[in-house]
């Protein structure tokens, strides 16, 4: 924006020239704009569902660990659509299922899918989309 106030005038013109040419094509700049948009969402999606190779979410379980207990719901909500969204959605039931069953490794398995654990709302969301 300095050349609007260079001294010769000449310069001066070409940019104004040049500046109207290019606000003319504003279009095409707003459009480029939401595809950049596009693309970071499409890459934080790529990293929340991003898988280990080994059917593991590491980064989904760290939101989950890290969400408070009252906020449950409307994580396991958006967890179900966004995996849904990116055709991971077995993987990541499997996932949150087996966790479950792992984390009950005291025996009292009448207590499995019972409660407010983050399996059980996520399954549950599941069955009311899909």
């Amino acid at each position: 924006m300095q050349l609007l106030y260079h001294e010769d005038l000449r310069t001066r013109t070409s940019f104004i020239e040049v500046l109207t040419f290019i606000l003319k094509q504003g279009a095409e700049f707003n459009s480029l704009a939401d595809t950049a948009l596009a693309d970071r969402y499409n890459q934080l999606l790529d990293l929340v569902t991003m898988d280990t190779g080994e059917g593991e979410h590491p980064i989904m379980i760290s939101l989950i660990n890290s969400v408070p207990f009252d906020n449950l719901d409307e994580l396991a909500e958006v967890l179900v659509v966004l995996f849904d969204y990116k055709n991971k959605l077995p993987s990541f039931l499997t996932e949150i299922l087996m966790t479950e069953v792992v984390a009950l490794e005291s025996g009292r398995l009448d207590t499995l899918f019972r409660g407010n654990t983050m399996a059980c709302k996520v399954l549950s969301i599941a069955f009311k989309t899909f």
